[in-house]
């Protein structure tokens, strides 16, 4: 199980408003929903919950039964408490990881948190960043000189953890002026990881950044659509053998051949992910040639072309594949495909559809000798 919790105690003393400036409306709703609406249907996430001051429960009474939230708490005096409060509570769920998040920040994306479950690993925790476009300086009482912004990084949320970990490092913890939890953990010798941040996934922190957000939801935007295609052969080596079709292992007399797992669901997925933003098309990317992608998961080209829409600024609004086979018989396999292109992709299973056919015993599909797949995807892009 994992679950998001969505830090929204704060008094915002520095926006220098009457309202917190989680609470404020953007366009349609106060920014906090933004997190909620998105953490919600996100398919990574089992149960999600918002910590928010006492003060400010007007603000969300309506919030639990809007987005099927499984509890609003109450926070501390300090994020370190807030975050502590709503670990002492997901407790009784034993779930496996957590991902604390920032209410202030909007625009969280799918793609973020499929890469902070990407990037947990064999790590304590993982964080996302973004490297410094400006030069840095280093400017306190009697010192004023320049840093090495290559070296320098900012932090963003969500952040994710070890349920286990992080809450152990909280009741372990002796201050209480943590910035982040990243840092806390990494206080008892645990390992962070870090993954690549989204330049859209900033902070509001001062009034004029609810001005930036007002028009970022303004900006431009295109519908992009892209095509897939790949067909892989079988082998004359039969009984007791599989194939992989949409990273789902499925028993099939015949393996095939392939430089990787063969899945030609997932090829024709990332060609049809990387021609929607013209970005070449799979063997451009990874080559046969290359022997490190040997027997090496479709998963891993999903993921790979995953980053490269997110650099573009592109995001995936719908599906739609075909697999083309006499064999095997794939009716029973089509909504575990599906339930498992979602949870790569950290989208929404209704807009995946999954269909399969047959040739009609026309050629070399319809002999059984190979299986094909094709996939079309369209992509939102901003500008």
């Amino acid at each position: 199980m994992n679950i998001a919790i969505i830090v929204a105690a704060g008094s915002s003393s520095r926006f220098n408003f009457g309202t917190p400036k989680q609470y404020c409306l953007l366009h349609d709703k106060l920014v906090v929903e933004y997190s909620l609406e998105l953490f919600t249907k996100n398919n990574f996430i089992d149960k999600v919950i918002l910590v928010v001051a006492k003060t400010q429960n007007n603000y969300c009474a309506s919030f639990k039964e809007k987005y099927k939230l499984d509890a609003i708490i109450e926070g501390g005096k300090t994020r370190q408490e807030s975050v502590k409060n709503a670990l002492n509570y997901a407790q009784k769920y034993q779930p496996q990881n957590v991902l604390i998040h920032d209410a202030a920040r909007p625009f969280l994306n799918d793609e973020i948190i499929a890469n902070a479950f990407r990037s947990l690993s064999d790590y304590a925790g993982a964080v996302p960043v973004l490297a410094h476009n400006d030069s840095i300086r280093r400017i306190a009482k009697e010192e004023n000189i320049a840093l090495n912004r290559d070296e320098l990084y900012s932090v963003q949320t969500p952040q994710i953890f070890s349920f286990a970990v992080l809450h152990k490092c909280h009741n372990l913890a002796k201050k209480n002026n943590y910035s982040d939890d990243a840092s806390l953990v990494e206080d008892f010798n645990y390992k962070i990881n870090v993954f690549n941040g989204c330049r859209n996934n900033f902070k509001i922190t001062y009034y004029d950044d609810l001005t930036r957000a007002e028009y970022m939801l303004q900006k431009k935007f295109n519908y992009k659509i892209g095509n897939g295609f790949d067909v892989h052969k079988f082998t004359n080596i039969s009984k007791n053998s599989y194939i992989f079709l949409g990273g789902i292992r499925i028993k099939h007399d015949y393996s095939l051949i392939a430089h990787s797992d063969g899945d030609v669901l997932l090829h024709s997925l990332v060609d049809a992910m990387l021609g929607a933003v013209a970005a070449g098309d799979i063997g451009d990317h990874f080559p046969p040639s290359d022997a490190k992608y040997k027997n090496m998961p479709s998963t891993e080209f999903v993921l790979k072309a995953m980053e490269i829409l997110a650099k573009k600024n592109a995001q995936i609004i719908n599906i739609d594949s075909t697999i083309i086979c006499e064999q095997p018989k794939l009716t029973n396999y089509k909504l575990k495909i599906a339930k498992n292109l979602a949870n790569i992709l950290g989208i929404d299973i209704t807009n995946i559809n999954i269909k399969a056919t047959t040739t009609e015993k026309l050629g070399f599909l319809g002999r059984g000798e190979a299986i094909a797949a094709t996939t079309s995807i369209m992509v939102k892009q901003y500008e």
